[in-house]
């Protein structure tokens, strides 16, 4: 499903009213009709209510857009009546009644506009628009007016199935992760035990919003027991644009297809077709050399799938046509185009591993500058000895390569000691963990360029040439990275990250940058420090980035495949992302941005990106078979 709300609320009630095509909800504090809305999913299955918004300007839009519900320009509580209503014009949904917070605001730096606007109690409004009506959720968010709005409604008379009520003080009263009080963040005491008290029961917490169930429904409890993930099978509402293009579209083809009577005919409409399709597209696309070169690669493409239609539709007319099958072959190769595969690691089934065909160029250096790796290692012999073979088979002629070990008790000194003629350097004692060991490693190189490589990970054939090529080429380049391959534990390919041109602002908001493939100067390593921050467990190399970044460091990425990420059941990125991970993460974009982002920020910054990357990751297919087909072979399926 799209998600629209900004903490999945919509995901969370969608479980709830699971196979329900239509109901009654009522949303106090609505903001936007789609932005961050709680309710678009349930308008656009078919359900109706009432929308309560009292910045007029939002007003508007709901009127527009949602012409089938009861759009009101009021506020709820008591007393009934006109009240001065503070809006932060720069940021509706800070909006308040309270002069004092509004002060605060303005104090901030926000900009408030005063007006009166009309204060109506929920029971009058529900007694006017919902009489007669079940209603399905009341969902309340109101900066911190959440006790008047619900001591306004008889919730024993109304009794909506669900309540989903905003708990927690404003983004600016919480006080960070490191100085976490539960108390200095909920505001649910003050009205929790009204809600209870009218015969709801408590039924989960997201971190924002608090949700109730009528006791007549709490054996519904259970569907909210966890909170969203992936088999809630979410799309970002982004991609909704995209959703209702692919479907005009795919109205098109059916209604054009039907008709169509010749093969000739055929050819023309599947033309037409793909016109419309590269509108799409093109809507994605960011101006520039790379979007061009992107969408060079997406006409290729295009014609290349034109010309398998128009054989397969042929042969279709030859015993029965089926518009209907051609069709689900059309949508479901767009909705594989439009799907990101940044952060996600496991993609598909497993398959064996795809390198493009220009991953099989190795330049010539000249000079070769020296390279030195370092591989930190703790209890992954099964793995380690394919990872110093991936470095070492790539045959550089200037490479130092040291393994830092923390003193292993599998049999990782086995496999280090099968190496040991053909490393630099090895050690294995005891560390203070993976940053440690980083450093150390470090601490006896002496190379021009400098990266490392964990032991569950591998380099992929011709990369080191390729990279030490790029520096050679671009002297005032300073960090390079490039693709990554996803691989299980038998080195078979399980997805792909096919990198867009850099970004430096992203840095701040997320790092996409795939760290086994990631390479840099050793004079950007000396601006900023010559080490590894070891207060970081988890995201050390993220930091090193954004140091780098303020160090003014020139970032580019290598429009290649580098090196290849193991996911497999002891891997640190899985394990630790619940909780080492995020707060690291925390810690790292407070310090950059000056305040911890919520999910919704994050998705909202990180959205261009991401379109970038489906565009550059449909490029990067098309090159892979134009290459294949340079070479004289089949393109090899990738599991896409």
């Amino acid at each position: 499903m799209f998600s629209y709300a900004q903490n999945f609320e919509d995901v969370m009630l969608a479980r709830i009213f699971a196979g329900q095509q239509d109901g009654f909800y009522v949303d106090v504090g609505a903001a936007h009709p789609s932005d961050l809305s709680v309710t678009r999913h349930f308008y656009d299955l078919g359900w109706r209510g009432i929308n309560i918004e009292p910045v007029p300007a939002n007003f508007k839009l709901f009127a527009k857009q949602r012409p089938g519900d009861t759009n009101l320009n009021c506020a709820v509580g008591f007393p009934e009546g006109p009240a001065t209503f503070f809006e932060v014009t720069g940021n509706t949904a800070l909006s308040t009644f309270d002069a004092d917070r509004a002060s605060e605001l303005e104090a901030s730096g926000e900009h408030i506009e005063s007006y009166p606007v009309e204060i109506r109690r929920l029971d009058s409004i529900l007694q006017q628009y919902a009489a007669g009506k079940a209603i399905d959720f009341l969902k309340v968010d109101a900066e911190g007016l959440e006790d008047q709005i619900l001591r306004s409604v008889d919730l024993g008379k109304w009794r909506p199935k669900v309540l989903l009520i905003e708990a927690v003080r404003p983004i600016d009263a919480f006080p960070g992760w490191g100085t976490f009080n539960a108390g200095d963040l909920g505001n649910w005491g003050r009205w929790e035990p009204y809600v209870l008290d009218s015969g709801y029961v408590f039924a989960h917490f997201d971190g924002l919003n608090r949700y109730y169930l009528h006791r007549d429904f709490a054996f519904l409890a259970d569907r909210l027991s966890i909170p969203p993930g992936v088999f809630d099978f979410i799309m970002p509402s982004v991609m909704e644009t995209i959703g209702a293009e692919v479907r005009r579209a795919e109205s098109a083809v059916v209604e054009r297809l039907a008709k169509s009577q010749t093969d000739a005919t055929i050819s023309s409409e599947l033309a037409s077709i793909s016109s419309r399709l590269g509108a799409i597209e093109a809507k994605l696309s960011v101006a520039g050399e790379e979007t061009l070169r992107q969408l060079t690669w997406a006409l290729e493409e295009k014609e290349a799938f034109i010309q398998r239609q128009e054989k397969e539709l042929s042969a279709y007319r030859q015993r029965t046509f089926h518009p209907d099958r051609a069709m689900k072959r059309v949508i479901g190769r767009l909705r594989d185009i439009l799907r990101p595969r940044l952060g996600d690691l496991r993609q598909h089934p497993a398959t064996p591993p795809v390198a493009a065909a220009v991953d099989r160029i190795v330049p010539a250096l000249s000079p070769a500058p020296v390279i030195s790796l370092v591989t930190p290692s703790f209890n992954q012999g099964h793995f380690l000895g394919r990872t110093i073979a991936s470095v070492l088979d790539q045959n550089y002629p200037a490479l130092e390569y040291f393994v830092q070990d923390g003193g292993s008790t599998d049999d990782t000194l086995e496999v280090l000691q099968r190496y040991s003629t053909r490393l630099t350097g090895w050690q294995s004692a005891p560390d203070n963990g993976q940053s440690d060991a980083i450093n150390k490693g470090f601490a006896r190189a002496r190379g021009e360029i400098m990266g490392w490589l964990n032991s569950d990970d591998i380099l992929l054939p011709g990369s080191l040439h390729s990279v030490a090529d790029y520096f050679n080429r671009h002297p005032d380049v300073d960090v390079v990275y490039g693709h990554r391959l996803l691989i299980d534990d038998n080195d078979q390919m399980i997805g792909r990250w096919i990198m867009p041109a850099h970004d430096d602002a992203v840095l701040s908001w997320a790092d996409y940058v795939p760290q086994e493939t990631l390479f840099w100067r050793r004079r950007i390593w000396e601006r900023v420090g010559s080490q590894v921050d070891e207060s970081f467990r988890f995201a050390m190399d993220w930091d090193l980035l954004l140091r780098f970044r303020a160090a003014g460091a020139k970032f580019a990425r290598l429009p290649r495949l580098i090196g290849a990420f193991r996911i497999h059941e002891d891997q640190k990125t899985s394990s630790e992302m619940a909780d080492t991970g995020q707060r690291e993460m925390a810690r790292l974009r407070a310090r950059v941005l000056g305040r911890v982002p919520d999910d919704r920020e994050i998705r909202r910054a990180t959205t261009l990106y991401l379109i970038k990357h489906v565009m550059a990751d449909f490029g990067w297919r098309i090159q892979r078979r134009l290459t294949a087909r340079h070479w004289g072979k089949a393109a090899i399926a990738d599991g896409s």
